[in-house]
């Protein structure tokens, strides 16, 4: 609804909206070399819709990640009318067994270490061929065992290049072979066939606690921030949970990719590109420490409402300096604990870094200095080497 938006207020068309989802924040976020749009050699992230994705009647069909189907809603509304009928042959079971006629199978002798043995290998993932990938490289597209993919005449947004009705060839790697008409697949090669259908990149969230708060009324779901204002060696990646059923629910909208920030006050933690899939945080994590995230205080005024982002302002909001800090501090308005006083703070806080490192640098064994790891996480967003994540809010 973000991206629909820009078609309403301005004046974007279709095209580009969409745009603003799939290309332009890999773009941003320096992953546009593999994903972002329908292009040969990137990963095969797909997304399958019934129609635009901007059309509120709009559902998504069926998501890929690298070339390995994630969702299919046909498969979802079967196994949801399989699992009613579990349900109700359950409470049938559950029913005769309070009336005494002794034949609830789950509180008979059979039912126990053997069956409880057989039950957890149906639903542990210990058969499945797939490896975890190293959290500084690309994602894993050699993680999945898979047979090459065709899409077959679907109208195709690339996203980097007009619209056309063609067809997407991806080989067993993940990485999208062909991209074009008539194409012919490989021997033992999935054919999905999209007429009528709509074939887009994945969507990409450059902005969410997705994985790490999952129902905010129960505080035993969220790992999305720690006490404090001060945890800059924070790895949000690591308190991750794949199981959740969130991710399921991104990958149902068409979301593959995401920027995983941690909330909480000051400098939160560092933020994590991951994908929407994968049975462990190592093996969804992309890359971890892609910035480190400011959240500044709901009170007072947002530097969105001064008016200050505006051109190249804006464009160097993820990646201040000391004298850009100060200069957002006299910008920001508002009373103490607002945006204004964070982004001072953080100016104090790489101060610091830079004197720790200048002390490290010149410490003898007669002369050690404390390891601070705090201030070492912060070193490299000092050199200007990591970006700063600002999230500024009224």
């Amino acid at each position: 609804h973000e991206a629909a938006k820009a078609i309403r207020y301005g004046g974007a068309t279709e095209e580009q909206a969409l745009s603003f989802v799939t290309i332009e924040p890999a773009k941003q976020l320096g992953i546009d070399k593999w994903t972002g749009s329908i292009e040969v050699g990137k990963d095969a992230d797909l997304a399958i819709w019934n129609g635009n994705p901007l059309h509120v009647g709009t559902v998504c069909l069926q998501t890929y990640v690298d070339g390995v189907k994630r969702f299919d809603r046909n498969n979802d509304i079967q196994q949801r009318e399989e699992r009613d009928k579990y349900l109700l042959a359950a409470k049938d079971v559950l029913a005769a067994d309070e009336s005494g006629s002794g034949d609830n199978p789950f509180l008979t002798s059979s039912s126990n270490e053997e069956d409880k043995d057989a039950a957890a290998s149906d639903i542990a993932p210990t058969t499945a061929k797939f490896g975890l990938s190293s959290v500084n490289s690309e994602p894993g597209s050699h993680k999945y065992p898979r047979p090459a993919l065709l899409v077959t005449g679907g109208m195709v947004h690339p996203m980097e290049g007009d619209p056309f009705i063609g067809d997407v060839l991806v080989g067993v790697d993940g990485k999208i072979l062909a991209v074009g008409k008539g194409l012919s697949a490989p021997r033992g090669a999935t054919r999905v066939d999209a007429r009528d259908k709509h074939v887009y990149p994945g969507l990409i969230d450059p902005s969410t606690t997705l994985g790490i708060n999952e129902i905010g009324q129960v505080p035993t779901t969220d790992d999305s921030s720690e006490r404090g204002d001060f945890h800059p060696d924070h790895r949000v990646e690591r308190a991750v949970n794949p199981d959740w059923e969130t991710f399921g629910v991104a990958r149902a909208e068409g979301v593959l990719a995401a920027i995983i920030r941690p909330a909480g006050a000051g400098i939160a933690g560092q933020a994590a590109l991951v994908y929407t899939e994968g049975y462990t945080w190592e093996d969804l994590t992309i890359q971890g420490g892609v910035a480190m995230t400011v959240n500044g205080s709901s009170s007072g005024t947002s530097l969105l409402e001064n008016d200050c982002c505006s051109g190249d302002e804006h464009n160097h909001m993820i990646a201040f300096d000391d004298g850009d800090m100060m200069a957002g501090q006299r910008r920001g308005g508002g009373g103490g604990g607002n945006l204004a006083t964070t982004l001072a703070s953080v100016a104090t806080r790489l101060s610091d870094a830079r004197e720790y490192a200048r002390k490290v640098k010149d410490a003898t064994p007669e002369n050690p200095v404390p390891r601070e790891i705090s201030l070492e996480a912060l070193l490299k967003v000092a050199a200007g080497d990591t970006p700063i994540m600002i999230r500024a809010t009224s």
